[in-house]
């Protein structure tokens, strides 16, 4: 985050996607997200061992009935978590919205 011509890094651990939201939202005017990171346990991420993860894109889709939308982790190589459903995002049929994309490296 940037504060009259200033940078600075502060570290938050948020506990769902909608509160994430939210802080992003509340950034965006005065600064920026640097990096959001995922941990992901071992029946998510395919190995023995839990896993922190670089994220690169969150896409959310609401899901009207339940309350809670679908949610698309892409993390890095190109792997993809969808999580808070039963189904994935391409088999709801309604257009997802991109909630975060990670910066480009320079």
């Amino acid at each position: 985050m940037t504060e009259e011509e200033m940078e600075f890094g502060r570290t938050l651990l948020v506990s769902d996607v909608e509160y994430l939201e939210r802080v992003l939202n509340e950034v965006s005017p005065f600064g920026s997200v640097c990096s959001v990171m995922v941990m992901t346990p071992p029946r998510m991420n395919a190995s023995a061992h839990w896993r922190m993860e670089h994220v690169l894109a969150i896409n959310t889709v609401p899901d009207e009935p339940s309350g809670q939308p679908h949610v698309r982790l892409t993390v890095e190589h190109g792997k993809t978590y969808d999580l808070f459903c039963r189904k994935t995002i391409d088999q709801t049929g309604a257009l997802p919205q991109c909630i975060y994309s990670a910066p480009q490296l320079e």
